[in-house]
């Protein structure tokens, strides 16, 4: 690419041509030169719209181009969806504009100078389109859509139109972007420079017989990963990842006596990983339609959100449990989904859990602007009080039976995880006047407990 302010070559040149549309509209035709045409292998006088000025909407319209002559896909569209971007015009610059009449050519690059956000090439024969150092955003854009359009506002969100075409970037966003893209840019080119000067001072120091220098990776996640890619570390492979996990088990006691706070940084960082990874799996799983039995599986294996959500510290005695019968596996009737208790007083809870699925109020309003809760919502209650019920009335027995087993029924703990909390104003004022009016039994959603576990990852990578 040329250098700013060096002349093009003649093949490398082109004309914009105004063509006058109806109410205040007008299109850009790029044009290539005799010499460009004739590398393109392209006759004379063949144009492509590149620009296109609604005054009435106030916005102009950049079409990007490829306008290499050599390419084999001279003039047509840079991207590979993208085929317009859309800026708006000020207000005082379009009304200048709407009183020049004819609206000339050098007028239509003037307003594109004025017009055009900083991050975009502002020469014709360049094509327009975002320049090349923020061409991820494009990338990112064209991932998450089919969108043929960007349109910048300064007002809207970030969003995609209903019909799916149209990707609206809000101009602070697009700057949030660039921001971000200049800061990586920038730590890759000092991780880069650090890693060379280590690597060449280590490979003398190494022939000289003098001590290494440590190469810092920082404390930036990105950094981190540049570093590692400056310095040709791949990804761990599966062994690799087995055999750091036998040496820190090995040697954690050492670890731990040597350098005990970059052990606890390290658990710390480890913990978050997995709550981070937890989160995900949660979240992919209310994307789906799934069966109690995976909720209760996945709360099996992750007991300590149970803890979490109901204030308490829970250890398990069974998942699945019988409690109206003489002992707790097996023998009875009525089945918990788990039964717990609490680790400094014994006394017992029962978890029962649904689906985030199960309806919990009725489609039309009882009366008003009121509703009553679904059959499965209240029966889900009745299920759980009962199993309450016959937990107080079998207790003794199963005691009697199982003399290991530690549990009182002092107050039991009836927690139902069910639904997810509605959407209109007046069902969650219904939701909550019903679920707070349940004294006996606690209830909360499935999208309530996604928060809690959002809010502890903040919570935890606040203190790292």
């Amino acid at each position: 690419m040329a250098v700013p302010n060096t002349p093009k070559p003649e093949e490398r040149k082109g004309d914009i041509e105004v063509k006058a549309l109806k109410n205040n509209r007008y299109s850009g035709l790029y044009t290539p030169r005799a010499a460009m045409a004739e590398v393109a292998g392209l006759k004379l006088g063949v144009s492509a719209k590149m620009l296109h000025l609604d005054l009435t909407k106030q916005s102009l319209t950049i079409y990007p181009l490829i306008t290499w002559p050599d390419h084999e896909e001279f003039l047509l569209p840079k991207y590979k969806k993208i085929k317009s971007i859309c800026f708006p015009i000020e207000e005082s610059t379009n009304e200048y504009y709407k009183k020049k009449n004819p609206l000339t050519s050098e007028d239509l690059l003037i307003l594109l100078h004025e017009t055009l956000l900083p991050g975009f090439t502002l020469d014709p024969d360049y094509g327009l389109g975002i320049a090349r150092e923020f061409k991820d955003i494009i990338d990112a854009i064209e991932a998450h859509s089919d969108c043929i359009e960007i349109r910048f506002s300064e007002i809207e969100k970030t969003t995609i139109s209903s019909n799916k075409r149209k990707f609206t970037l809000n101009i602070n966003d697009y700057d949030e972007a660039k921001k971000n893209i200049r800061s990586i840019s920038s730590l890759g080119q000092k991780a880069a420079a650090e890693v060379k000067d280590g690597t060449i001072y280590n490979m003398l120091a190494e022939k000289l017989s003098k001590p290494l220098k440590t190469i810092a990776i920082g404390r930036s996640p990105v950094r981190h990963l540049i570093t590692a890619a400056a310095q040709g570390k791949p990804p761990l492979t599966a062994g690799d990842q087995d055999s750091v996990i036998t040496i820190l088990k090995t040697h954690s006691k050492q670890i731990a006596e040597a350098k005990p706070e970059a052990l606890a940084r390290l658990q710390d960082e480890i913990e978050l990983v997995t709550l981070e990874v937890l989160i995900k799996k949660y979240e992919d799983k209310l994307k789906k339609s799934t069966l109690e039995s995976e909720w209760q599986d996945f709360f099996d294996s992750n007991k300590f959100i149970l803890t979490m959500a109901f204030g308490y510290p829970i250890v398990e005695i069974l998942g699945q449990a019988s409690v109206g019968g003489s002992q707790l596996i097996g023998g009875g009737s009525k089945f918990a989904d788990f039964i717990s208790r609490n680790s400094q007083t014994n006394n017992a809870a029962i978890f029962e859990i649904k689906t985030p699925g199960t309806l919990l109020l009725n489609k039309m309003p009882f009366r008003g602007k009121v509703y009553s809760a679904t059959k499965d919502f209240s029966g889900a209650i009745v299920q759980i009080l009962d199993q309450k019920y016959q937990l107080g009335k079998h207790l003794p027995l199963l005691k009697s039976n199982d003399r290991d087993l530690v549990l009182e029924a002092y107050a039991v703990h009836c927690c139902l995880i069910i639904g997810t909390t509605p959407k209109g104003l007046d069902e969650q004022k219904s939701f909550e006047l019903f679920r707070r009016n349940s004294r006996e039994v606690e209830i909360i959603t499935f999208d309530e407990l996604l928060e809690k576990l959002k809010q502890l990852h903040t919570f935890l990578s606040s203190k790292i």
